[in-house]
């Protein structure tokens, strides 16, 4: 391989974190839309676990998700199409520790040699919080890498889901 991109996560649980020799930041790589954040199903008329889970909703990250997840409906993606994005707070830690010649990060992205007519076109996404802003970053690109369209789009921080889905739409929109 000439590189091997793994998750900084996995390495850090296995104690191997100090052999990243590079942690690749959103900005120059995205991980997949919702990466990092948890799901959890429920049937719709279970209340007491709807109740004993609503502990475990962050709603900033619920909103950065909706963000990056409209993106990815407004431009047709779906489960089985190759699409990376990340929530993440632009004051959180620095995810650079840069050494030249290797390659690691939280993504679970794995680099080398891969025919590209066997994968449909890539959708990124990248919400975030600035300030009191929500900045949304997005990069559409057929397969082989050809016609590659990147937008942003930034608006005063949401103060629910529907408000970042619908920045998300726009922005998904605007890269078909």
């Amino acid at each position: 391989y000439d590189a091997i991109v793994l998750a900084f996560a996995g390495l850090r649980r296995l104690g191997l974190g100090e052999r990243a020799t590079e942690v690749l930041s959103p900005e120059v790589c995205l991980p997949a839309v919702g990466q990092g954040a948890l799901g959890i199903e429920i049937r719709s008329a279970d209340d007491a676990t709807r109740e004993v889970l609503s502990a475990l909703v962050h709603a900033e990250t619920n909103i950065a998700v909706a963000a990056e997840r409209a993106v990815m409906a407004a431009v047709g993606g779906n489960c089985r199409m190759p699409i990376f994005g990340s929530p993440e707070r632009a004051t959180s830690r620095s995810l650079s520790r840069r050494k030249p010649g290797a390659l690691a990060s939280r993504s679970a992205w794995i680099c080398g040699r891969v025919k590209p007519r066997r994968f449909r076109p890539t959708i990124a996404a990248h919400a975030r919080r600035e300030g009191g802003d929500l900045v949304l970053r997005a990069l559409v690109a057929d397969a082989d890498g050809t016609r590659a369209r990147r937008g942003e789009r930034r608006a005063t921080f949401p103060s629910d889901a529907s408000d970042a889905m619908r920045l998300g739409d726009e922005l998904g929109r605007s890269l078909r």
